[in-house]
């Protein structure tokens, strides 16, 4: 397992990388509404090779979402500089985790502020429990 300190699997992932991936059914599967909702942005908190082949290397990730009006508990405000000028995405989901298979990721598109690095893992170890993402 990686550790906690930011060390790279791979150069295109290390924790607080944000990305762009596809994750879930596909598009003709999914409602209109679905499909305006996700954004598909999501934050990477953990690091677990979970296969001997990089192909199926998994990234653990709290789910992102432009769409939420308010930062609620639970919820945290992303900001950060993109590859494309954005300095806010939007809001991470710490209620959530999900695994995804790094081949799934289309790019990396900014990383995550170290400050709110640390407070999505606070964040995410309270809900979770998760002694690794500390």
């Amino acid at each position: 397992m990686a550790s906690d300190q930011g060390e790279e699997i791979n150069p295109r992932f290390k924790l607080g990388s944000i990305i762009y991936y596809d994750f879930g059914p596909p598009a003709e599967d999914r409602s209109h509404e679905d499909l305006l909702r996700e954004k598909h942005y999501a934050v990477v908190v953990q690091t677990d090779l979970l296969s001997g082949n990089d192909k199926y290397t998994t990234l653990a990730v709290a789910g992102m979402t432009s769409t939420k009006p308010y930062n609620r508990a639970g919820w945290v405000e992303i900001p950060a500089t993109t590859d494309n000028g954005l300095d806010h995405i939007g809001y991470c989901d710490a209620k959530k985790l999900y695994t995804i298979r790094k081949d799934r990721v289309a790019r990396v598109v900014g990383n995550l502020e170290k400050n709110k690095v640390y407070e999505l893992k606070r964040i995410l170890a309270e809900l979770f429990e998760l002694n690794a993402v500390l």
